[in-house]
């Protein structure tokens, strides 16, 4: 997942929506998580492990017992990772007999492994399930601010914020209009103007936190027809960079407009019709349609008109749920969103659950181990995230790891976006759903530089679009796939394009899925939903009344002396006389303001002044070599007498 960082995207938009502001704040440190750094929640991970023993054939003895989290028999660097020390024989002290040392001793034979394991088997002993706590980043809120376009009678602009995570929501927005206080419940704000004005304001989140300090200048400007607000400055600022841009160092050029960033969430709605997605929704309970023919299907799994007329509303919404998490996510890895919505729905129509189980493929993108083994690989960041919740120990890179290890971490990675959840409502975890939008990010990252790499590799370069179409080759089809019709288009001294290289592809269904992905990307704004105007009803903020500061009432100060007495108790006497003083004893005083004093007694006293200290303060007197004390506390004067008395040791009448 990407570093959490502030991000800040700014676009002034001319059109009749006004000018429109869109930036996110890293949030504060979460202190109800008990997460000290950045935004995370504590997930929990379903993990089966398998027990299983390596026995002796010829002895029947159990050698060492392995644990491993994958199905199948444990391999033998599995063994040899777990269990070296039992199977390597200990190297034997030397011991020579006689005094003829230079006597030459016997070379040992070399330990042969392959002879060993010939003679062990595995045996399953059993399979245990646990929970695992996974630390997951959490996408930041969003901040907007929208400044509708004049001329206007009551000029206003509005503060919006969006809470990506799911589960949470936006509980307030607050801050300063010049130098007042103001509050907003909920996730918007509107401001009237009067003036131009600074404003300074953060969003709170039901998780705990809230955003960074933003700050904004508002100019307006009153002309015949009437009011002009425009946003003059805002502090900070950041814009959206293109990741795979960056890796396939094209930087320069005008940007198609599929891979533009837009500068609001509500940019990426849609409103399309699917049909797998509808079966999903009435099958499942979530639409009804047993009012209609056939309840709702023609045939199982192929919805009816009526079906699809059931569900419009709730399809809708379901392929938009997605769009903050897609968008804040999009912004911080760098991935332009509408390639990420649109392979969602190429995957699985927005449906998290894991439809083709026969090839283990997992949520809204249906990512295998194929999918995590590239993203790992290719990722560094990613890597690390994931080994630290798995292995502890990251020093290395993923390819550097010995084969059981990766294994473990892939499987991790699946676990991540596995959404499927029997428990659950609908059967689908939609935490995990939408926490997985940050791995999709990362893979398609991976799989830009598997990409980048391949074709450099044959000494070639493509074009931004092309070399997008085969980074989803690399993603669907795999390495091998895109390396050999690279290789082949070179070998050939064709022109290195996606025409060219397509038609090399010798892997099935590879080209038909990218031209499908690609027809679906270009159409991608023909399915937009137009933005809704601001609501007619403003919602203005509460002005909270700047409050006259009452003085701290200065803290009452002790004029109390501590004087302790250290002496040697006689039998039938209750005070000292002089002789009974103990002279050099060791005393502490210590505050409950965490002030300490010590002094060693002379005629058996030690006077302490407490005069700067507050009244009611505890205080500890001790003999700390005695293991002697007193606890007492302060009053408003007055000396505070503390006797320690010492018994007499019994000593013996007579010599022995």
């Amino acid at each position: 997942m990407a570093t959490l960082r502030s991000f800040l995207f700014i676009l002034l938009l001319t059109a009749a929506l006004g000018v429109v502001v869109f930036f996110s704040l890293k949030g504060e440190p979460v202190l109800a998580q008990g997460i000290k750094n950045g935004r995370y929640k504590s997930v929990e991970v379903q993990t089966t492990q398998y027990v299983w023993e390596l026995v002796s054939l010829s002895s029947g003895k159990v050698i060492c017992e392995v644990i491993i989290e994958r199905e199948g028999k444990p391999t033998t660097q599995d063994a040899l990772n777990i269990c070296r020390d039992k199977i390597y024989p200990a190297t034997p002290t030397p011991v020579i007999k006689g005094e003829n040392l230079s006597t030459p001793q016997p070379t040992p034979l070399p330990f042969k492994l392959n002879l060993f394991f010939q003679n062990t088997f595995w045996r399953f002993v059993t399979q245990r399930e646990f929970i695992k706590i996974v630390k997951v980043p959490l996408p930041e809120i969003v901040l907007n601010v929208l400044v509708p376009p004049g001329p206007l009678d009551n000029p206003y602009i509005t503060l919006l914020a969006y809470e990506p995570a799911t589960d949470y929501t936006i509980t307030s927005i607050r801050g300063k209009i010049g130098l007042l206080d103001f509050n907003c419940d909920g996730d918007r704000c509107d401001v009237p103007l009067s003036e131009g004005v600074r404003i300074t304001f953060k969003a709170f989140s039901s998780f705990g936190d809230s955003s960074t300090e933003v700050q904004i200048a508002v100019q307006l400007v009153k002309r015949e027809d009437g009011y002009y607000p425009t946003l003059t400055s805002i502090t900070p600022f950041t814009i959206f960079h293109d990741a795979c841009a960056q890796i396939w160092e094209k930087t320069a050029g005008i940007t198609p407009k599929w891979a533009e960033f837009p500068q609001l969430p509500d940019g990426l709605n849609t409103n399309k019709t699917y049909y797998f997605l509808t079966d999903r929704l009435i099958s499942t309970g979530i639409v009804n349609a047993k009012d209609c023919p056939g309840q709702g299907y023609l045939f199982p799994g192929s919805p009816n008109g009526c079906g699809i007329d059931r569900a419009k509303e709730t399809m809708i919404a379901w392929q938009n749920q997605y769009d903050p998490v897609i968008w804040s996510t999009s912004r911080d890895n760098g991935i332009p969103p509408k390639i990420v919505k649109t392979l969602i729905e190429k995957e699985s129509q927005f449906w998290p659950g894991n439809s083709r189980t026969f090839i283990d493929e997992y949520g809204l993108a249906q990512i295998n181990e194929i999918g995590a083994d590239v993203a790992l690989r290719w990722d560094d960041e990613l890597f690390r995230q994931t080994c630290t919740n798995v292995l502890g120990d990251c020093g290395t890179s993923f390819a550097q790891l010995p084969s059981w290890q990766q294994a473990m971490l892939r499987g991790s990675l699946t676990n991540l976006i596995n959404s499927d959840c029997p428990g659950c409502v609908n059967g689908q975890d939609s935490t995990t759903a939408n926490q997985s939008i940050n791995i999709i990010d990362h893979v398609l990252k991976a799989n830009c530089s598997q990409t980048n790499y391949i074709v450099k590799d044959n000494a070639s370069t493509a074009s931004y679009e092309d070399m997008w179409k085969m980074t989803l080759v690399s993603y669907h089809a795999g390495y091998q796939c895109l390396y050999n019709a690279a290789d082949a288009a070179f070998r050939a001294g064709v022109a290195f394009n996606w025409e060219n290289v397509s038609s090399y592809l010798d892997c099935p269904g590879a080209k038909e899925y990218v031209d499908d992905f690609w027809q679906n990307l270009t159409s991608f704004d023909a399915y937009i939903q137009p933005h809704t105007a601001p609501p007619a009803l403003l919602r203005l903020p509460t002005i909270i009344p700047t409050q006259t500061p009452i003085p701290t009432p200065l803290p009452k100060l002790s004029k109390n002396t501590i004087r302790v007495f250290v002496y040697l108790g006689l039998e039938g006497k209750e005070f000292p006389n002089d002789i009974q003083w103990v002279n050099g004893a060791s005393v502490q005083v210590r505050v409950s303001d965490g002030s300490i004093y010590s002094k060693s007694t002379v005629d058996g006293q030690a006077t302490f002044d407490m005069s700067n200290h507050k009244v009611g303060s505890e205080v500890t007197i001790s003999l700390p070599s005695l293991y002697r004390s007193f606890t007492t506390q302060l009053t408003e004067q007055g000396e505070i007498l503390v006797p320690f008395r010492l018994k007499q040791p019994i000593l013996p009448t007579a010599l022995p």
